[in-house]
């Protein structure tokens, strides 16, 4: 007798199939870890444990938070309910924007090394880092 296990976070009826509700999963998973130690507790280390100064702005990243999870229940309320049903390319093609889009995001801030906070915010001994991912951006200073 052969017993199935759900290795997915997520329904599989929301997906095209078990594999890709697999392979989310995975992505989503790493996303978070990556939020969590790439861009939480690594930077954190490199400054020596302090915390970065936040200054006025003290709410943004609860916004960014609330939105994310929102739109996520959104997606999802829409996907269970066969609302704006998708073709599966645009699954795989948006699973494989959202793994891009981490490794952009833990490239840059291994570039930014000390530099790199949580907040958006020039500190005063900081260079113009043009090396990286950055060298794509064109800085407003340049």
């Amino acid at each position: 007798m052969i017993i199935a296990v759900q290795v997915s976070l997520f329904p599989t009826a929301l997906f095209p199939s078990s594999a890709a509700a697999l392979i989310f999963s995975v992505v989503f998973f790493l996303w978070i870890l990556s939020e969590i130690v790439g861009a939480g507790i690594v930077p954190r280390l490199r400054r020596g444990g302090a915390r970065t100064r936040r200054g006025r702005d003290r709410s943004s990243s609860l916004l960014i938070y609330v939105g994310v999870t929102a739109h996520l229940g959104i997606a999802f309320s829409f996907a269970g309910a066969d609302i704006a049903k998708l073709p599966s390319s645009v699954f795989y093609s948006s699973v494989i924007l959202m793994a891009v889009g981490i490794v952009v995001k833990q490239w840059s801030i291994a570039v930014l090394g000390r530099f790199f906070s949580g907040a958006l915010r020039v500190q005063k001994d900081q260079p113009l880092v043009d090396s990286g991912a950055y060298r794509y951006v064109r800085h407003e200073t340049r």
